[in-house]
């Protein structure tokens, strides 16, 4: 179904220009965002989804140049606070989880464009200190893919999922549903397929340093946070939800000195009620999601583009953006018009 509706928004997009998009919706200011970009298999992502390429990678950022300006966080923040700072159609591109690439490969890229960005870290895992659940199932199945797992094996680990009530066809899809409240059963699974996350971090060391974060901000790089651990915030109470924000938050101001707090929901925002928002607003300049471009009534939340999403290239999946925004808009309108007495 995901296919066949960007399919179709791909074919309706052709006939629009960006500028038209953005003429007709009035959102000049787009999020792109990102987690790695990297040419090699990435066993704790790829079998979650295939992230861009260095060349893609490029490409999209050409796209994006060709029509709109980099801004840097702090200047869409003062825009936002009634200052007349964007006058022209501009991007602020972002990355999450905090993962080593950013550094590695993304920074100079970045850099000799002169484009600035921010990424979004969770106080856990900076300095390899833990695993996000996530990228620990994909080990999982990465092993569960390429290497040799006995019929035994294979009849616990779906023994411990059919604990949590988790029944799938294949292992792989099972892994792939469990989660944040229950990871412990990842934890399980991996020690019957001697699965060392420990020994990961620190031989692949995939999260930023604090030196290597330190170093990406005297390179135009903005700290956000992104939450202590990366829950499903539906998943949580309000009271956890806030927790959760206000410490990471708080790390980052505490270990880069930032003077604001910028913060993106793990996953997303879908389902954070008004009453978040209101808990938060003291401490959290700029909150982040994941649906597009933005559609909230909330003033200080804004939705980003994930660009590893298929479509892949940067033309198809901005304008998609811009179409689905604009037909979202476009349903109160209709209804307005429709309730009007003839």
């Amino acid at each position: 179904m995901g296919f066949l509706k960007n399919s179709i928004l791909s074919t309706v997009s052709q006939f629009f220009s960006v500028s038209n998009l953005i003429h007709i919706s009035g959102e000049n200011v787009i999020f792109p965002f990102y987690h790695a970009i990297s040419d090699e298999y990435l066993p704790h992502i790829s079998p979650l989804y295939k992230p861009n390429n260095i060349r893609s990678f490029k490409e999209d950022l050409d796209f994006v140049l060709k029509h709109f300006q980099p801004i840097n966080m702090d200047d869409f923040y003062l825009h936002m606070q009634g200052e007349k700072i964007i006058t022209k159609p501009s991007f602020h591109l972002s990355f999450d989880d905090g993962l080593r690439e950013i550094h590695d490969i993304v920074s100079p890229i970045l850099y000799e464009k002169g484009i600035p960005a921010t990424v979004f870290i969770n106080s856990a895992f900076v300095d390899n200190k833990d695993l996000f659940y996530r990228y620990k199932a994909a080990l999982v199945i990465n092993k569960l893919n390429h290497a040799f797992v006995s019929k035994q094996v294979r009849k616990e680990i779906e023994k411990l999922l059919h604990e949590i009530n988790i029944k799938e066809s294949s292992l792989q899809s099972g892994i792939l549903k469990i989660n944040y409240l229950q990871q412990g059963q990842i934890d399980k699974i991996a020690s019957f397929m001697d699965i060392d996350f420990s020994d990961f971090l620190q031989q692949k060391r995939p999260y930023l340093s604090i030196t290597e974060l330190k170093d990406l901000q005297t390179k135009g790089f903005s700290i956000g946070g992104h939450s202590i651990d990366h829950p499903e915030y539906v998943l949580l109470d309000e009271e956890r939800q806030i927790s959760q924000t206000l410490t990471s938050c708080q790390y980052v101001k505490e270990q880069f000195t930032e003077k604001r707090c910028y913060f993106s929901f793990p996953f997303s925002s879908i389902g954070i009620k008004d009453s978040f928002f209101s808990k938060i607003q003291n401490t959290i300049d700029l909150t982040f999601g994941v649906s597009g471009i933005n559609t909230s009534h909330q003033k200080r939340h804004i939705e980003r583009i994930w660009m590893e999403r298929n479509p892949k290239k940067a033309e198809n999946r901005i304008k998609n953006a811009y179409l689905v925004h604009v037909i979202k808009n476009s349903k109160p309108l209709l209804q307005k018009k429709q309730s009007k007495p003839s």
